[in-house]
Order: C-alpha cells, then structure tokens, then sequence
C-alpha cells in the first residue's frame, strides 16, 4: 500500500512540474517526464546488492528526488546526471535508508558546481 501512495504522488508531482513548465514557456520537448528508481530497497543493514530507496523523476527542467539512499549520487553519476541539477530533495520518511545518501548529495554537488539553494523537504518527527 505504501508503494501505491508513493508511486501516485511521485505521478502527481511529476504531473504538477509539467504543468508549471508548459506554464512558463516550456517545448514539449522539455516537459517529457521520466521516471528513474536509482535504488529501490534493501533496508538500512548495508548490502552490495540493494542501497536503499532513491528515485528521481525528471519533469522538464525539474529534477525532483525522492528519498536520497546510500547509492543515489552513485546512480547518477552512471546515468550522466549531474549532482547540483537536483531541484528538490522530498523525503518520505526519516529510516536511515532513505536519507543517508543526503550528505553525499549535498557536499559532493556543492563543491563541484554552481548550484540553486539545496531545497529539502520532508516530516518533522522523529526517526523510530
């Protein structure tokens, strides 16, 4: 059930940046949207065969990321993405495998290139 809900509103959000890009001026061209799961599970015990969750849908100009595991800037480093194109980092939930590769996508992009301001958003509590 909770994939469901997440798959839904990462459709719902690409769907919004589409909107607002073809607002603003945007080709169709730049309003395609992709949806791209970098890592997909494994829980927060380290494995080389899973880094936990990241999924990045591009919208557009818009690179949205949700969730940022331990892999995430790996993934897109093989996609060819660059790291300070991420427009807006959401968090579903604050288990360690979703939010450990967060330093790695911060640090590692700021120092490399001219980025926006690191835009995060996420729930206010606390881990369990």
């Amino acid at each position: 059930m909770k994939r469901i809900l997440f798959a839904l509103l990462t459709g719902l959000i690409a769907l919004t940046s589409v909107y607002a890009a073809r607002l603003h001026g945007a080709t169709a061209v730049d309003a395609n949207l992709k949806v791209l799961m970098l890592a997909t599970g494994g829980g927060p015990p380290p494995n080389t065969q899973r880094y936990g969750i990241s999924t990045l849908v591009v919208a557009g100009p818009e690179k949205l990321m949700f969730d940022c595991g331990r892999a995430a800037t790996l993934r897109m480093n093989q996609l060819g993405i660059r790291l300070g194109e991420v427009t807006n980092l959401f968090v579903t939930h604050l288990h360690s495998d979703h939010v450990i590769g967060i330093p790695d996508l911060y640090l590692t992009s700021f120092g490399n290139e001219a980025r926006r301001p690191f835009a995060c958003t996420g729930p206010m509590e606390r881990a369990r």
